[in-house]
């Protein structure tokens, strides 16, 4: 979908010039900046619905601790960590 967005000059300026900066076009930065912002409102959201919901997130949490023990009792790395 194509649309057209009115910036300030500045804000257009410094996009330009990170977009230059990151090697990429200035669509390409731009839609880049929105997914960001897309995936921080729904971390957001997520969040706000897990402390809605406490039972849920307890189960969450008592079930992922669960699974790191199992992998290290199987001698595998987690969360990020080399075997």
């Amino acid at each position: 979908m194509k649309t057209t967005v009115a910036l300030p000059d500045g804000l257009y300026q410094q996009i330009k010039r990170w977009a230059a900066k990151d090697g990429v076009s200035i669509n390409s930065w731009m839609e880049s900046a929105l997914e960001r912002e897309e995936f921080r409102r729904r971390c957001i959201a997520h969040g706000e619905w897990l402390a809605a919901n406490p039972d849920i997130r307890r189960e969450y949490e008592e079930g992922a601790l669960a699974a790191e023990l199992d992998l290290e009792d199987a001698g595998l790395a987690h969360n990020g960590d080399a075997a």
